[in-house]
């Protein structure tokens, strides 16, 4: 069985936490939400600030309340990280053995981190790429090149290699995206309703498939900070096969402007491509846009 990262990190610095005592810290201020805080501990990160203060940053996302316990797992997790970049082995190991006994349940959510960020340079020396592939046992492909939409109405995305059926969809444009991946918007011709595919070429083990689906339902709440209130509908995450692919769909709803509004999405992953298609409406349209989703989803083939 591969060794994951995060077991690696514990192997390698166990010797070193048994010598770290405890550390005490400021007391956060509560009285900010968790979405609100882990949105400025990110903006911090983001923008290379002090290590010390955006580890502070994310300590208050854990000590604030919150209905989802993802974000504190995030920041947790987030934390160890910031301590490896630090090069500060034994307060890694001491958080990374919280990030196991506190938000075991989390496993998914880190193993999809994992495997789209770089890790750090400490267990080996060359390129960043190679590092990448080492960690990961995977190669991801980069670049873009233009949409061709064929004239019988079956869009193919050359870099891919992903073929969708319009059926009844146009294709309104296409744009590079965030995480190395491409952006396809398509609208309904009857209706008008949006839809989007967000497609990134990328080998995957068959065997990191459900975890990788399953963490990407959670990354997409952290993803989703800027949407009022937004929720995975609990009973909502369907493991599904499509077109002979893993795939995983869920509802989330959230509030815009007031009104009640319900994204829903699918993530396909094939043996060379990850696809995400979604789709935003308000709550009461949903139930009808729904099915007209998922028969856009359904005639996806991804490689």
């Amino acid at each position: 069985m591969r060794t994951t990262y995060l077991t690696a990190v514990l192997a390698v610095t166990a010797s070193l936490a048994a010598q770290v005592g405890s550390t005490s810290f400021a007391a956060p201020d509560n009285a900010q939400s968790a979405p609100v805080l882990v949105s400025k501990a990110m903006a911090a990160e983001s923008t290379r600030s002090n290590v010390d203060d955006v580890i502070q940053a994310y300590r208050a996302v854990i000590a604030a309340p919150a209905n989802n316990r993802v974000y504190a797992a995030y920041a947790q997790y987030r934390i160890v990280q910031l301590y490896f970049r630090k090069g500060d082995l034994a307060n890694a190991a001491l958080e990374a053995g919280k990030l196991a006994q506190d938000y075991a349940d989390y496993a998914d959510l880190i193993t999809a981190d994992l495997a789209e960020e770089q890790p750090p340079d400490i267990f080996h020396s060359g390129s960043s790429a190679v590092l990448f592939q080492t960690m990961n046992g995977r190669v991801i492909i980069r670049g873009s090149d233009a949409a061709v939409l064929p004239p019988e109405g079956v869009f193919r995305h050359p870099r891919t290699g992903v073929e969708i059926k319009l059926q009844g969809w146009r294709v309104q444009g296409q744009a590079n995206s965030s995480g190395g991946g491409e952006m396809v918007m398509l609208q309904e011709l009857a209706s008008g309703a949006s839809a989007s595919v967000w497609l990134k070429a990328e080998k995957i083990d068959a065997a990191e498939v459900p975890s990788r689906l399953r963490g990407a339902v959670r990354q997409k709440v952290l993803q989703r900070l800027y949407l009022q209130d937004y929720t995975v509908r609990a009973g909502s995450v369907q493991m599904r096969t499509i077109d002979g692919k893993q795939a995983i769909s869920a509802l989330a709803d959230y509030v815009e402007n007031g009104s009640q509004m319900t994204e829903y999405l699918t993530w396909i992953f094939g043996d060379k491509t990850r696809v995400l298609v979604f789709s935003r409406a308000a709550a009461a349209a949903m139930p009808t846009l729904k099915p007209r989703i998922d028969q856009l989803v359904s005639s996806t083939v991804v490689p």
